[in-house]
Formats: structure tokens, C-alpha cells, sequence
């Protein structure tokens, strides 16, 4: 074996032991558990919603009413199925930011500090499902046919994934927030830091959160297909510079932070 072919080999070994350090285990755990919830709520529909009513949106084809696309569609189940879906589908996403947090933040303050990060991360995406769940119902209540609607969902992801905003966008996730050490300082930061990302991200992976609203019945796995190419853009974002073209990064940018180390490696942290 060559020098050159034993290093890639050892690089490949330790990018695979990274997924097993934290923050890792962690976030995979926590999509588990929306992925559980999802599950469970296919028992219980009346808790949660996960995608809008196709019925119900049909129907308010022929009744605009909006009593009744309410009735179809309550806006409380809706919302809290969407938050649950991005908990499930972005989590594994978020190693590189929550490692940014807790290794820049002291032991006392860390649980304090990945707390104002996942608020502020998450209240950008419950303000996007305000806008991507109506534009879906919309969609959906022309009554086309369901292949109809996935098809219009992964064109769109399509688009997106080669438009140089989507491009900048995933720059922006990557970028790191300096944080104060101490006291509400520090909860700010972390919680400012959490809006910003948060808005990169939405940026970048809204139509993977959009197209499987559309799939009506093949929800679940176009989440799945959906969760796995996201997370794969991130990874190959930081991993190596794309070829030309493909919106995701200038090699000049990829250069800056290209990882020959395993992703989200544990620096040194303030004890």
C-alpha cells in the first residue's frame, strides 16, 4: 500500500470514529426520538399532524371556507408535527454549531448555552413552517394528483441545491459566532448564534422540509430520502470542494474549511 492510499485509508477510519464522539450520539438520539414521535402520532392523529390534509385541501378547492381549511387543516397539531419534523430531520445536522457552543462555553454554562442556541435555532423554523405549511395547503388544494405534487417537491429541491444562494447559504452554516464566557452575555450569544444559524440553515434546507410535505402518503420516506441528502450536502460542504457548478461551495471557500480532520473534532474547551 502507498503512502498516499494508507493516509486516505486512516482519514477514512477517523471520519467514521468522529460520528461516534460527541456531539454526535447525542443528536442522533434526539432525531430518534422525533422519529418515535412520528411514529407514534400515525397511531394517534389527533395529537399531531405531520403533513397537510390533502382531503381537506381539496375540498377547499370547491368551499373556499376558511373555517373549514381550518377544521381540515388546525393550525396547533400542524405546527407542532412541523417542529417535530425538523427536530428529526436537522438534528444530525447540528454537530458542527453545538460543538462550537459547548467547547466555548464553561462546564457551568454550557447546558445554559445549548439551550439559547436550540431556542433561537428553532424559533426561525417554527417562523418558516408559518409560511411553508400555507404554501403547501395552497399546492395541495389545486387537487392534482399526489405523483404530480412529489414531482413539483423534488424539482424544487433540485433548483434549490444548484442556486448560488442555496451556495452562500451553506457558507453561512458553517460560520462560527465568538461567545461570551459569563452570565446573560453568554445565554445572548448562544441564542443569537442560534437565530443565525438557524436562518442559514433555513436557507439552505427549506424545500427538503417543503417537498415532503407534498408527497401525501410517501411522507415518511421522502423525510427520510430528504433528512440523508441534506445531511450529505453539509458533509461533502465541508469535507471537499464540489465540482463546478454545483451550488454548494467555491473551491476557494472549501479551502478555508476543508476538514482533513474527522467533522466536529473536540478542541479545547474551557473547564
Amino acid at each position: 500500500m502507498t503512502a498516499s492510499a494508507s493516509t486516505a485509508w486512516a482519514n477514512r477510519a477517523r471520519s467514521a470514529t468522529a460520528f461516534l464522539q460527541p456531539p454526535w450520539p447525542a443528536l442522533s438520539a434526539i432525531a430518534l426520538v422525533g422519529w418515535a414521535v412520528m411514529a407514534w402520532a400515525r397511531w394517534a392523529p389527533q395529537t399531531l399532524s405531520f403533513c397537510v390534509d390533502p382531503v381537506g385541501a381539496a375540498v377547499s378547492l370547491h368551499a373556499p371556507d376558511p373555517h373549514l381549511l381550518l377544521a381540515m387543516n388546525p393550525p396547533g397539531p400542524l405546527l407542532g408535527g412541523w417542529m417535530v419534523m425538523t427536530v428529526a430531520m436537522m438534528a444530525p445536522s447540528l454537530a458542527h454549531p453545538v460543538a462550537h457552543v459547548r467547547d466555548r462555553s464553561f462546564r457551568r454554562m454550557r447546558a445554559v448555552g445549548l439551550t439559547g442556541f436550540a431556542a433561537g435555532y428553532l424559533v426561525v423554523w417554527g417562523l418558516a413552517g408559518l409560511v411553508l405549511l400555507p404554501a403547501a395547503l395552497s399546492i395541495l388544494s389545486l387537487g392534482l394528483s399526489a405523483w404530480t405534487t412529489g414531482v413539483f417537491g423534488v424539482l424544487v429541491v433540485v433548483v434549490w441545491t444548484f442556486s448560488p444562494i442555496n451556495r452562500a447559504c451553506l457558507r453561512a452554516c458553517h460560520r462560527t459566532a465568538r461567545l461570551s464566557a459569563f452570565g446573560l452575555a453568554a445565554v445572548l450569544d448562544c441564542t443569537r448564534y442560534g437565530l443565525t444559524h438557524g436562518a442559514a440553515c433555513v436557507g439552505a434546507c427549506w424545500p427538503l422540509m417543503f417537498a415532503p410535505l407534498l408527497a401525501g402518503d410517501l411522507h415518511i420516506p421522502a423525510m427520510l430520502a430528504a433528512g440523508a441528502f441534506g445531511l450529505g450536502l453539509r458533509l461533502q460542504c465541508l469535507r471537499r470542494p464540489p465540482v463546478r457548478g454545483v451550488g454548494l461551495m467555491r473551491r476557494s471557500d472549501a479551502k478555508r474549511v476543508s476538514l482533513s480532520s474527522p467533522p466536529c473534532a473536540p478542541a479545547s474547551r474551557p473547564s
